[in-house]
């Protein structure tokens, strides 16, 4: 597809399949997309031109922000600068805190790794997760601001510079058409937060640049919903025709155990004479001991095998690749119950809103519907949040308002006398 250069910038239309794509280059940086809704090169080109006036739109507003920030930060600098006293008291807090060191930004992930912490046994998966987080910050603030390269020198005013290219872009280091989320943000800005508050000391930091950062506000209508009765009913019934889903749902339902939990079960992590399943847990490597329903128990004795795992096949699969038996949970219940799991907000990715995880949300409502404390469902399933506290309550809020229903005054009610006077 050839480029062609048009009043500063390198820009390209062309149809691929039944749809047009532009891709362009601005400032030397590639931007690529879906040309949405057109069916002619003309209205693509004018789609085109719309995007790149957009882009250098932004660009233009960026540079005007980062003259803004650069004029903050003088204006600081100079206070700093008049106020000698203070400047002094301040440095000399810093050399009783960390002896005169400074942590370099490059560094500072590595020093912040070697760290005692609680949890010892962090995921892999999530080590890089939060070594992404951090290298994503690191490269923006070498963009931004090349003159800030130690820890000491980061301020409010860069902590919310970056969470706004987040909201308005995604990720530095990430070229996606796609929005981050609200979550996925505050999962980010969190982890980065997380790296100053322990290297505080180190770095010796007067106070966290992030604790008054304002992040965007969760949207609860994209979190993981429970299934509905109905939904439960068509899982019930399809899972007889289904063996691979079947033990999923069967000891999730039981358990309220997670994905991989169940997927990498062993047999010597049940106990026989006691009754109960002794774990510690994938995701925040706590100890649990579940009880083992009766129903489930018997289920066992059949499941029963010479393998390791309770789930030779599902261990082999996970194991090798977790993602394989999130999608076959996922095509057993769309393509064959038609439940929908997912929706799909503007300029984002698909959110799941109902897979096996939901089972925990089933598992911790119906608990609470027959009246197992929730200290004692809390202990099950080893952790509790909002939303599983608030399905394991809905019940209970459901009972109380039909009981405080009636103690309005009669009043404003209906008597069977009066009722039968009424139109």
């Amino acid at each position: 597809m050839p480029e062609i250069w048009y009043g500063g910038f390198f820009m390209t239309v062309a149809l691929h399949g039944m749809n047009y794509r532009y891709r362009f280059r601005v400032k030397g940086k590639r931007y690529f997309g879906l040309c949405v809704n057109c069916h002619t090169e003309e209205e693509a080109l004018a789609f085109e031109a719309q995007e790149r006036n957009r882009l250098l739109a932004e660009f233009y507003e960026a540079e005007k922000r980062s003259a803004e920030y650069a004029a903050q930060l003088q204006i600081e600098q100079e206070k700093i600068k008049y106020n000698r006293n203070v400047r002094a008291l301040v440095e000399n807090y810093r050399y009783v805190l960390n002896g005169g060191k400074s942590v370099l930004l490059s560094e500072a992930y590595e020093l912040f790794l070697a760290k005692p912490r609680k949890r010892r046994n962090i995921s892999e998966k999530s080590r890089r997760q939060y070594q992404a987080y951090w290298g994503d910050f690191l490269a923006f603030m070498q963009n931004t601001f090349p003159d800030i390269n130690k820890l000491e020198q980061v301020m409010s005013l860069h902590c919310e510079a970056y969470v706004s290219y987040l909201i308005s872009n995604g990720r530095f280091n990430s070229k996606s058409d796609y929005q981050l989320g609200n979550k996925t943000i505050c999962e980010i800005a969190s982890s980065i937060k997380g790296v100053f508050r322990r290297l505080k000391r180190d770095a010796g930091l007067l106070e966290n640049p992030w604790d008054d950062v304002i992040l965007p506000a969760m949207d609860d209508s994209l979190r993981r919903e429970i299934f509905t009765v109905d939904e439960l009913q068509k899982i019930r019934c399809g899972i007889l025709h289904n063996s691979f889903c079947r033990p999923l749902f069967t000891i999730a339902a039981a358990t309220g155990l997670r994905e991989g939990d169940i997927c990498t079960l062993r047999w010597k992590e049940i106990d026989w004479v006691g009754k109960n399943i002794r774990r510690v847990l994938n995701k925040n490597r706590k100890d649990v001991s579940i009880p083992i329903h009766r129903m489930l128990y018997d289920y066992f004795l059949r499941l029963h095998n010479d393998d390791e795992y309770v789930l030779p096949e599902h261990a082999r699969i996970y194991l090798s690749s977790p993602t394989t038996v999130s999608k076959r949970i996922k095509t057993f219940l769309e393509d064959d119950l038609g439940i929908v799991t997912t929706v799909q907000p503007e300029n984002r990715r698909s959110i799941s809103i109902k897979d096996l995880h939901s089972m925990r949300h089933v598992f911790c409502y119906y608990a609470g519907k027959v009246g197992i404390p929730i200290s004692v469902v809390q202990s099950i399933v080893g952790h509790m949040d909002e939303r599983m506290t608030a399905y394991y309550q809905n019940h209970v809020q459901e009972e109380t308002q039909h009981q405080e229903l009636e103690k309005l005054p009669s009043v404003l009610l209906l008597d069977a006398e009066y009722a039968k006077f009424a139109i």
